[in-house]
């Protein structure tokens, strides 16, 4: 006969148990936003470099070469994938779900509680600041994906004399120093608490965007300091903020599937976005910068106005 023993936890247990798995998280998506911002960094400046070994005609192209090599890349993530990378034995998986400890439910997953209080066609609070958050992360993860579809062309367009390395160069250059300040999140967090780090992250991705407005083959230096505000400084800040707060507001609950769906709204942002810049821009080019201007200054006005709830969320 089998004896199952209830582990019963304290509460400090318990709000221990529950910041070790919020640490958890944060420091699993910082390492993702490390390696994105690596890719950031690495990959222009590996597609400069590529473009001053490689001529314009052959078989293999400065234009090309970039994608082959990617697909070699990618070509050996899948052998690795099937050789070297192995799924989790499903015995010991059913076997830690039995040993689950029963620990007593948070407050804010309470159905009493304030953050599950109705109030907006049937739907709780803390539904909806969880849509708010994966609203602020559908307009940063889409403001990038158009800056990286659209810059670099433009740079080719209005500056035709400034080769594509130093373009490549001057991405990977924005990007090494948002890595920079990825590493030093920790430090800055101690000075600004999230909503003031989405604010001014927002604010500095507008300033970059209206410096794009009316972009001419004469204001090279102003496209530069676009690129430099949104890589190193408006997007690294913005979009980290919003994860640490939305990691804050789900603290508690079954995370896996939360976290899921943010993602998801993130990489349904870097698919839609670039093709509906690709129509507004045969249209007009500044067009997609107002698009960029409106979302962002619309999600800092809610940013500002919902900072309140948001906290006392986070908080509970």
């Amino acid at each position: 006969m089998r004896e199952q023993v209830a582990l019963k936890v304290t509460s400090p247990e318990r709000a221990i148990c529950s910041l070790i798995a919020l640490l958890s998280v944060i420091i699993a998506f910082r390492s993702h936003l490390l390696s994105q911002y690596a890719g950031f960094t690495v990959t222009p400046a590996a597609g400069a470099f590529l473009c001053t070994i490689f001529e314009e005609d052959g078989f293999v192209n400065k234009y090309n070469a970039p994608a082959l090599i990617m697909a070699l890349c990618a070509g050996a993530v899948l052998v690795c994938v099937r050789t070297v990378f192995k799924d989790p034995d499903m015995n010991k998986v059913k076997l830690a779900k039995v040993k689950k400890v029963d620990a007593p439910p948070s407050p804010s997953s309470s159905p009493n509680s304030w953050s599950n209080e109705l109030i907006f066609a049937g739907a709780s609070r803390f539904t909806l600041i969880i849509l708010f958050c994966f609203l602020l992360n559908v307009t940063t993860k889409g403001t990038i994906s158009i800056y990286e579809t659209l810059t670099v062309k433009l740079g080719m367009y209005f500056f035709p004399n400034v080769s594509l390395s130093t373009t490549g160069y001057l991405v990977s250059g924005s990007g090494f120093i948002g890595v920079l300040i990825l590493l030093c999140f920790g430090v800055i967090t101690k000075w600004f608490d999230d909503f003031t780090l989405i604010v001014g992250g927002m604010i500095m991705t507008i300033v970059s965007t209206s410096l794009l407005l009316g972009m001419s083959g004469d204001r090279w230096h102003v496209f530069e300091a676009a690129i430099f505000l949104t890589y190193a400084l408006g997007y690294p800040i913005g979009h980290t903020a919003v994860i640490g707060m939305f990691s804050k507001i789900t603290a508690g609950r079954p995370q896996g599937k939360l976290q899921g769906y943010f993602a998801s709204a993130g990489s349904l942002a870097r698919m839609t976005f670039p093709i509906v810049s690709g129509y507004i821009i045969n249209v007009t080019l500044d067009g997609v910068w107002w698009w960029i201007i409106g979302m962002l200054s619309a999600s800092t006005l809610a940013v500002i106005r919902l900072r309140g709830v948001t906290k006392r969320m986070s908080e509970e």
